[in-house]
């Protein structure tokens, strides 16, 4: 085909040529046949994995013979899943904003799924008037998360965000028993700052009240925090991901000029991170600033530093979050990557309808992840990280162990000349991380090193300590009837779960059992199936007897 078009007249020539010219009638030119994407569709439509049909094909390649088939690539099976319909389970109509609008007047039927606030484009809320008309906002959290954030939102609340695209996706996560990030409530929004940030705490507080957690994580923008100091309460600590605050550090290293220079500034500024004492790190502090200003080569550096953390050390620096109980939000950075590769496929979708079903189906598989826990159980990288640092406690000398006061214990480290001190805490907690040889939970004893006091982990110490404690009592006790007393006692402290795990069980299949909207769902799929059918007829149609015939078919 050759197109030519006039600037002068505006007219456009074409000529077409209805043969192959100038080159051989290629394999990779050719389309695949019908029978061949006739059963390459039905593959697809029994969710047979994309690599396994590439697989299939290729494995039967025989008699030295290629063929078009033999060149299928994931392209190919893309295109079929699309022209056969097979990828639009998620999709209502071809418009994504009325796909949407079905999805949310679908799920506003149903109490169970608490479609909390919709804002669609092109409307005004009174309610709200510093929404402008082009805003979008969408809030979603259903009965189980809400359980999840009533409970455990005392705790830590940690909230991030990732974009695609035109849309922001917000996410407010807690930390639950097994030390997991689980997401109670997500807002896509077209943009995220304080005000709609507002919107999002002010709709979750009216369904579940003030909220007051111990810690407060968040993106380094103060929007999040402002927000929430306005709806909800004020938290014991407001910190920063630390792997954010040093992703940030790196990033501007390259305002000092000099290789040799940015390795030593890095050094200070970790430094002052690690610092736990709050008087030691004022110091250090002010002398670090004091060196970095003075140096032609480290002064801009420092103005970034002071400008952008000397106001808010309590938010970053170690000695201001000791046993906060979390350091990072990596559960929300884990949880958007799942999001992202697992149920998005690693592509980035243009259509919020199906990112929606994404999202549902992840809620879902969380939902169902909690079942698990309660039922079968589940080594989760916090028990994985106590066990390793139980057999650590092994390696070590009980003569380490000075028994400082009733409650505490003082641990010197031979290795870095360092001591180190572990308490004993008189509380009684349902925890279920526990050490299976030490017979107590992680919340049983802090230790003032940075494995405890920062990262929440039940450190080498505080295990040391419960070996040192059971030997001292079975040397006075022969052994066998401590072990037993300190079995019984430590069983009977333990309060008794199973009326909580059922209540959530019954809560969950509660939430699970979505037949109604899934038929909804599935009726509103098939009569959009069923209108794009009836148009491709209507469209194929080119004489007044087959419209008339047509015509007779729905008495008309």
């Amino acid at each position: 085909m050759n197109v030519i078009l006039s600037e002068c007249t505006k007219q456009c020539t074409v000529t077409f040529i209805d043969t192959h010219v100038g080159h051989l009638n290629d394999l990779g030119n050719l389309p695949l046949d019908k029978v061949t994407k006739d059963i390459i569709a039905s593959k697809i439509s029994e969710h047979i994995p994309f690599e396994h049909i590439l697989d299939e094909v290729r494995d039967n390649i025989s008699n030295n013979v290629l063929e078009r088939t033999h060149l299928l690539t994931k392209k190919d099976l893309y295109n079929i899943e699309a022209s056969y319909n097979l990828n639009n389970e998620s999709v209502l109509h071809k418009n994504d904003a009325l796909s949407v609008e079905s999805w949310v007047q679908t799920v506003r039927s149903d109490d169970r799924f608490s479609l909390v606030y919709y804002k669609p484009q092109d409307n005004i809320d009174p309610l709200f008037p510093n929404l402008k008309k082009e805003d979008f906002v969408l809030i979603i959290m259903n009965n189980y998360q809400k359980s999840m954030l009533e409970k455990f939102g005392n705790d830590v609340i940690c909230i991030d965000g990732m974009n695609s695209y035109n849309f922001n996706l917000t996410t407010v996560l807690i930390l639950d028993d097994m030390r997991e990030g689980f997401p109670c409530a997500f807002m896509i929004s077209n943009r995220v700052d304080e005000g709609v940030l507002k919107i999002l705490f002010s709709q979750i507080r009216a369904l579940t009240g003030l909220i007051k957690p111990k810690v407060f994580m968040s993106d380094m923008a103060e929007c999040f925090f402002n927000a929430w100091l306005v709806e909800m309460k004020q938290p014991k600590f407001r910190i920063y991901c630390t792997w954010h605050v040093d992703r940030a550090w790196s990033k501007n290293l390259t305002k000092v000029k000099l290789k040799e220079k940015q390795a030593e500034v890095y050094k200070i500024i970790r430094t002052l991170l690690h610092e736990q004492d709050a008087k030691a790190f004022e110091n250090i502090f002010e002398s670090a600033i004091n060196q970095m200003s003075a140096d032609e080569q480290t002064c801009e550096f420092a103005n970034y530093f002071v400008s952008q953390y000397g106001n808010y050390v309590q938010s970053w620096a170690y000695c201001h979050r000791i046993h906060a109980g979390v350091n990072t939000n990596m559960h929300i950075e884990r949880m958007h990557c799942t999001l992202k590769h697992i149920y998005l496929q690693g592509k980035k979708v243009k259509r919020l309808d199906k990112s929606l079903y994404a999202l549902m189906k992840f809620i879902r598989d969380r939902s169902i992840d909690r079942l698990i826990v309660i039922h079968k159980g589940k080594i989760t990288s916090k028990i994985k990280e106590l066990r390793k640092r139980h057999k650590h406690s092994l390696e070590m000398s009980h003569e380490m162990v000075m028994k400082a006061t009733e409650d505490s214990w003082d641990i010197i480290s031979k290795k870095y000349s360092e001591m180190y001190t572990v308490n004993r805490l008189k509380i009684s907690c349902d925890c279920q991380i526990q050490c299976q040889d030490c017979l107590f939970c992680i919340h049983c004893y802090t230790c003032s090193c940075i494995d405890s006091a920062i990262k929440s982990n039940m450190c080498k110490h505080i295990h040391l300590v419960c070996q040192f404690q059971y030997s001292i009592s079975n040397q006075k006790n022969n052994g066998m009837l401590t072990n037993c007393l300190v079995v019984n006692n430590n069983l009977n402290n333990m309060p008794n779960t199973d009326g909580e795990h059922n209540n959530e069980t019954s809560n969950i299949l509660s939430q699970l059992n979505n037949s109604a909207i899934t038929s909804q769902l599935s009726l509103e799929l098939e009569k959009r199936k069923l209108q794009e059918s009836f148009n491709k007829v209507l469209n194929e149609i080119s004489t007044i007897e087959e419209l008339n015939v047509l015509k007779k078919l729905f008495y008309l």
